[in-house]
């Protein structure tokens, strides 16, 4: 049977090969859609699976009250401590990533590196394909290579045993020699390197003696514990806690120091949740669980795009073959095997979708993974199981579509009322494509108020001059890089100090204001007096910082430090800390903090929007040297246009150190607003493009329907004409049909799309309005698209003439 209707299609296919290449065309474009969404989501979700005993890995995380940021760093002896002193612990891992200068073919090349304890290979599934653990575990230089960076390194032949020296400060200081090769580390992973080495190598962590208390002051490393058989994850993260905090108390106490234990609170992160759920967290490769929920939502409503389109084009031509099906049921064919027709040709339909949609990955795989925002590649040999249940859900949807096909067609085949027929089938296809209007409409809302918003946020007064600033970090506390970039003709301005815009609330201080009783969770930003001239930033009252000098400053331990920090320490604040602070005459107010010199405010200068406009204003301060020493950056007020030259010189002043001069990328920081709102920006390019196979779709759909309801009325637009009707009342009763469904999709559309984007903007502390007349605008291109698609057609039927239609009657 199969093989009879499959010929039986092929000829009707070659018979209408129009109808059917539009058919599949439309079908095909939101399959193709689908696919990479489906690819993205299944790869996102299986980030760390892998990992034979991930359930049982969890990550330290260390809390901070005064950030917005989860740290994942802890103390060098920590893990070891905890293997001791509970049961629950099997083993840990630490990892330090860090950076070595190296010589690749006569090319000096920046590689990260990642430092490892050696139970690394055993805890997680990083699997050695050459090489021994014992020997790794054995040579406090060894390292391991992938096999990528095996064949870069060494082509051709074995790199075990060869030698990699790594430079720093210009010259050879280490000689790792090659003790293993691992598998290239699949894009399913959190953790993500070429290079792993001994972590013992490194003096400060290659003791476990936890007993050392100058190993106890700077937390350097994260931490991974291997813990079977959890029950209460809670629990034991409150075991972790009180065992950190019993190990630094005492040595606050020794020192006189402030202790507080709420900056000792630990939890452990499981490593499923790593990936998905650390927006808390600083690390290099984490996904957004909110844009998989957009990307699986935008991939289901193009599946029933597909699904509504592909029945739009093939009711049509059920109804022609109305007779074929008459004559079918005369000759025997029971209702079952005319379903058994219907969802099988459906099927085949989707599996030449199918095919069509693996043949062009290879071609546009990588432009939608752009539009996407996907690192992901579809290999056969290790991604055939999501291929297997991409074909599955294919098949399923075919076989989806041909039952509906055979419910909407029902009456066509089983009923002789043939008007009845025809008025229900063109009911059913106004639904339809009233459906695919509403998403157009309302997809255009919404991609017209993510505009607006991304727009308000670049143009939004931020109260300093944000894109004119460079930033430069010194190798030194010298002034070498100062001088040098002074001397650059498009340098209006240096000042020494942070980056004044901040990814998310950081460096919060709890400030005392005895004036007034009040305590005031404040930013703090180190800067000079030269800052706010830098940053173009307004002084509402009082006076600038006092200008530093280099007699301010004395080495101790090798290190540039203040010579006197015990006296009253000035600063200035912004309004909104006056504010907060309840402050009338806010010049010569003290401030007070905790183990530090107290403060006086001798400025107050305008609110600053240096966070991103997710969050509200902050109270901000601002001083110079709050730690005690000069902080390593220079803010650069360059004229707009020019941020190379500053590349340039950089780069000029590494290579004259003996350093390769494309460093400088590390060394110079700029501002992009694409950067910082990424979400949004992606969310914005993924709606584009949604909207485009929308579109297609639709034209698809709005064609199809076109030509059925001009052939359905094409007796009545004879017999109008021959009564005297012209060209352009024909195209007038033609069209009025279209515009009323655009107007009801419209109407339906625009209190979703108002609740969507009202949802959305619910993020943003700081917002655009929601006008009116973008919901307008929408309808008003949806409208101009809609009837320039359908009036080609229904202009072609106006100007028919009748006789050629009326002539059989």
């Amino acid at each position: 049977m199969f093989f009879r209707i499959l010929k039986e299609y092929i000829r009707r296919m070659i018979r209408s090969y129009k109808v059917y290449l539009i058919t599949i065309l439309g079908m095909s474009i939101a399959i193709m859609a689908f696919f990479h969404a489906y690819l993205f989501v299944y790869k996102e979700l299986s980030v760390d699976a892998f990992h034979a005993k991930g359930k049982d890995i969890y990550r330290v995380v260390r809390n901070d009250p005064h950030s917005a940021y989860r740290s994942t760093r802890t103390y060098a002896p920590f893990g070891e401590l905890l293997k001791d002193k509970l049961p629950e612990v099997e083993e840990v891992v630490r990892l330090e990533k860090t950076g070595y200068l190296m010589e690749r073919h006569g090319e000096q090349v920046l590689e990260e590196y990642l430092m490892v304890d050696p139970t690394f290979f055993t805890v997680f599934d990083f699997k050695l394909v050459l090489g021994s653990l014992d020997k790794f575990a054995d040579t406090p230089n060894a390292i391991v290579l992938s096999e990528k960076m095996a064949q870069l390194y060494f082509p051709n032949e074995s790199a075990l045993g060869k030698v990699i020296e790594a430079k720093e400060d210009g010259e050879v200081n280490t000689e790792f020699i090659v003790v293993g090769v691992m598998e290239n580390i699949p894009a399913e992973s959190s953790i993500q390197t070429d290079f792993v080495t001994n972590i013992v190598y490194s003096s400060f962590l290659s003791s476990k003696d936890y007993g050392s208390e100058n190993k106890w002051w700077l937390p350097y490393n994260d931490l991974y514990v291997y813990a079977p058989n959890v029950t209460d994850r809670e629990a034991l993260s409150t075991k972790l806690t009180t065992e950190l905090i019993n190990k630094i108390k005492p040595l606050f106490s020794r020192t006189n120091g402030s202790f507080d234990e709420n900056q000792y609170q630990l939890d452990l992160q499981s490593l499923d949740e790593i990936y998905l759920h650390s927006d808390d967290i600083s690390q290099s490769r984490k996904g957004s669980l909110r844009y998989i929920q957009v990307i699986s939502l935008v991939g289901i409503i193009t599946l029933l795009l597909a699904l509504t389109n592909y029945i739009i084009m093939n009711l049509g031509l059920n109804l022609n073959r109305a007779k074929e099906f008459v004559t079918r049921r005369v000759l025997g064919a029971s209702k079952g095997d005319i379903l058994s027709l219907f969802v099988l040709e459906s099927m085949i339909n989707a599996l030449v979708c199918f095919g069509l949609t693996m043949i062009s990955y290879p071609l546009i795989g990588e432009l939608i993974g752009d539009i996407i925002g996907s690192e992901y590649e579809l290999s056969i040999v290790t991604d055939y199981k999501i291929i297997l249940s991409f074909l599955c859900i294919v098949i399923g949807l075919g076989g989806i579509i041909g039952l509906m096909e055979y419910i909407l067609s029902y009456n066509s085949i089983f009923v002789k009322e043939h008007g009845k027929v025809i008025s229900a089938s063109v009911g059913s296809k106004k639904l339809m494509i009233g459906f695919q209007l509403f998403l157009f409409i309302g997809l255009m809302s919404c991609i017209l108020i993510v505009r607006k918003q991304l727009d308000f946020v670049h143009e939004l007064d931020k109260g300093f001059d944000i894109e004119a600033i460079v930033g430069v970090r010194v190798l030194d506390d010298s002034n070498e890089i100062r001088n040098l970039l002074s001397a650059n003709s498009h340098v209006e301005s240096i000042s020494r100090g942070q980056r004044l815009f901040r990814n998310k609330p950081s460096s919060l201080w709890n400030l005392e204001v005895p004036a007034t009783d009040r305590n005031i969770e404040t930013q703090w930003i180190d800067g000079d007096d030269q800052y706010l001239a830098v940053h173009d930033i307004q002084l509402k009252s009082g006076r600038n910082l006092s200008p530093t000098k280099a007699a301010d400053y004395e080495k101790r331990g090798g290190t540039l430090r203040r010579k006197d920090r015990k006296g009253i320490f000035e600063v200035m604040v912004n309004e909104e800390f006056v504010r907060q602070a309840g402050l009338v005459d806010p010049i010569g107010a003290r401030i007070t903090k905790k183990n530090s010199p107290d403060m006086t405010i001798v400025g107050v200068f305008e609110n600053l929007y240096n966070l991103p406009l997710y969050y509200p204003m902050k109270p901000m301060i601002l001083g110079t040297d709050f730690t005690g020493f000069p902080i390593g950056l220079f803010q650069v007020r360059c004229s707009k246009g020019f941020h190379e030259s500053i590349f340039a010189d950089v780069a000029n002043y590494l290579e004259n150190l003996g350093y390769p001069g494309h460093l400088a990328d590390k060394l110079v920081q700029t501002f992009d607003y694409a950067e910082v709102y990424h979400e949004e920006y992606r969310l914005k390019k993924l709606l584009d493009a949604f909207t485009a196979i929308v579109l297609v779709i639709s034209m698809l759909g709005l064609v199809a329907i076109s030509l059925f309801v001009t052939g359905s009325k094409s007796k009545e637009i004879g017999i109008r004409k021959v009564n005297g009707a012209s060209a352009r009342e024909i195209l007038l009763l033609l069209n009025k049909d279209f515009v009323l469904w655009i107007a009801i999709a419209f109407l339906l559309a625009c209190p979703v799309a108002y609740y969507a984007m009202s949802k959305w903007l619910e993020s943003f502390a700081y917002k655009t309005a929601l006008s009116w007349w973008v919901f307008g605008l929408a309808g008003l291109i949806v409208l101009i698209i809609a009837l320039v698609t359908v009036s080609w057609q229904t202009y072609k039927a106006a100007i028919t003439n009748p006789v050629n239609v009326l002539k059989d009657e």
